[in-house]
């Protein structure tokens, strides 16, 4: 079988090289066949060295990725076009935050503002709460909508800013985990 490198995989090849568990989230290497590989020596390497293992490693911004033809594709992409059978035309928003959790409860599509509304708590952020800034003694929240940061206002105490940003992130619709 001839793939083109950097291109999303046919879905009959990923399903040649991975068994794949959507309740665990786990992508396992199969048994692949001689045609995937150059010579039938590095067949029987593969074969004997990753049959039957977890695919994939630790890959940038935290994410799983597995090398196939020396192209890395995320893991929770493949699981997604193995499960549905058809590779995600959007966003793949990890749910509960955990970028190697890879269930398919956990994978949802979403457009890139969706996924943005789910995003974790940075390890810098002083306040605690997303959106939330000290400002000259005073508290600033702002909040992104339609790729737009808006002011909510500014606020004495920590607290009443951090109640002024949960309502608005209730207002535009932002996920319940945002911010965790």
């Amino acid at each position: 079988m001839h793939i083109s490198k950097g291109k999303e995989l046919p879905i009959d090849f990923l399903h040649e090289c991975f068994s794949f568990d959507p309740l665990r989230g786990e992508l396992i290497w199969n048994v692949r066949p001689e045609g995937h590989f150059k010579t039938l020596k590095g067949c029987r390497v593969f074969n004997s060295k990753c049959s039957g293992k977890p695919a994939g490693s630790a890959h940038n911004r935290g994410y799983l990725a597995v090398n196939i033809y020396e192209v890395a594709y995320l893991i929770h992409r493949v699981c997604w076009a193995m499960y549905y059978g058809q590779w995600p035309d959007s966003d793949l928003d990890h749910i509960n935050g955990n970028k190697s959790d890879n269930r398919i409860e956990n994978l949802r599509a979403v457009t890139r503002e969706t996924n943005s509304r789910n995003q974790k708590l940075r390890s810098n952020n002083s306040t605690s709460c997303m959106g939330v800034t000290k400002d000259r003694g005073a508290f600033r929240v702002r909040i992104n909508v339609d790729g737009k940061r808006i002011s909510v206002g500014s606020y004495p105490s920590l607290e009443d800013a951090i109640i002024a940003r949960k309502e608005a992130e209730r207002k535009h619709e932002y996920h319940e985990n945002h911010g965790r």
